[in-house]
Parts: structure tokens; C-alpha cells; sequence
């Protein structure tokens, strides 16, 4: 199969794929990215394909979960005050699955 286990890290252009949706997003400000790596899959969608592939039946109409990417950045505009994000990106579609802005009161202001 092509496609990557469910559960493997992400590879580089699927990195990738997520910095951009990302940058897209918020055009003209500087984007410092802290982390970007693999949103498991929900367990019931997991256990389902975990459960074919034990059994040996994989096969191209399989039901793969969807690859998802947790990004953790900074959005800096004008004001130079870091504005923490937390995104899931889609990857296979390329889009903003969920994004929570942590309030500054709730983290460190100091960003290296």
C-alpha cells in the first residue's frame, strides 16, 4: 500500500503540506512555528483499521484514517505580542480541521 500506516510519523512533505496550510491562512503576518507532528487518529477509526490489518485483510478498500497534523505556532503581527495557536491540518485535503488561539494569560510570553 501507498499510503502511510496510520500512525507513522509525518514525513517531510506532509510537514510540509501543514506549514503551508498554515502560512496560507494568516497572509502578511510572520508565522514561528514551536511544533508540527502526527494527530492520531480517533480510537474508534484506529481500532477499526488495526483490526483489519491484524486479521490480514488489508487491501485497497480499506478504509484508511485520515492523516491529520497538530501545528503549534506563534502568530506576530503588528503589535509584536505572540498570539499562540494550536491548529489540526488536514493533509490529504489541505485544510484547517480546528484552530484554538491561547489566551496570553495562559502561557509564556517569552518566545526564542
Amino acid at each position: 500500500m501507498s499510503s502511510p500506516h496510520p500512525l507513522d510519523a509525518l514525513s517531510v512533505v506532509e510537514t510540509q503540506i501543514a506549514r503551508q496550510v498554515v502560512l496560507d491562512k494568516y497572509p502578511g503576518l510572520l508565522i514561528n512555528f514551536r511544533e508540527i507532528f502526527l494527530s492520531e487518529p480517533r480510537k474508534h477509526q484506529l481500532i477499526e483499521y488495526l483490526t483489519i490489518e491484524h486479521s490480514g485483510k488489508l487491501d485497497e478498500n480499506t478504509l484508511i484514517p485520515p492523516r491529520h497534523a497538530q501545528c503549534f505556532y506563534d502568530v506576530i503581527s503588528s503589535s509584536n505580542i505572540p498570539e499562540y495557536h494550536e491548529s489540526v491540518v488536514d493533509i490529504e485535503h489541505e485544510t484547517v480541521v480546528s484552530t484554538e488561539v491561547i489566551d496570553v494569560q495562559h502561557h509564556a510570553s517569552l518566545v526564542l
